[in-house]
């Protein structure tokens, strides 16, 4: 198993760098990798390493339900452009859930000093989600 908060890099060879096009990675990254939670499957996650891709986030872009992103190094984020609300956890280097927020409409921000990753759901996520929890990336043995 990948280490928890880390694993994103070890999921897909090449994970770090950005999609043709500027855009979210696509393919491998949503097909092959799992997001979960204190060991349990959560949903598929992406993954923005750069920072125009962090910047950039799901900004103009509708989030499939079953689908997160995976911003690495974060400790803050914004919803300016967003066109739904969304729920964000933010983790440490071990991949411990130190906040989560709920809901998060358009045009916000909120940060989590000492956070080094972020993760992005639709909203309606956080119920599942809570402080202390830890969240890591796990290669999708299912995938196609």
């Amino acid at each position: 198993m990948d280490r928890p908060g880390r694993g994103i890099l070890a999921c897909i060879p090449g994970a770090a760098r950005p999609a043709s096009g500027g855009g979210l990675s696509e393919g491998p990254l949503s097909r092959e990798c799992r997001l979960l939670i204190d060991g349990v499957p959560l949903c598929r996650v992406r993954v923005a390493r750069t920072p125009w891709l962090r910047l950039r986030g799901w900004v103009g872009y509708r989030p499939d339900p079953d689908e997160s992103l995976w911003l690495e190094p974060c400790m803050a984020v914004h919803t300016f452009g967003m066109v739904v609300p969304i729920d964000v956890a933010f983790v440490d280097g071990r991949g411990r859930v130190l906040r989560v927020v709920s809901g998060m409409r358009p045009f916000r921000l909120a940060a989590c000093p000492g956070a080094a990753a972020a993760v992005e759901f639709p909203a309606g996520y956080a119920s599942r989600i809570t402080e202390g929890s830890v969240l890591e990336v796990a290669r999708d043995d299912n995938a196609v």
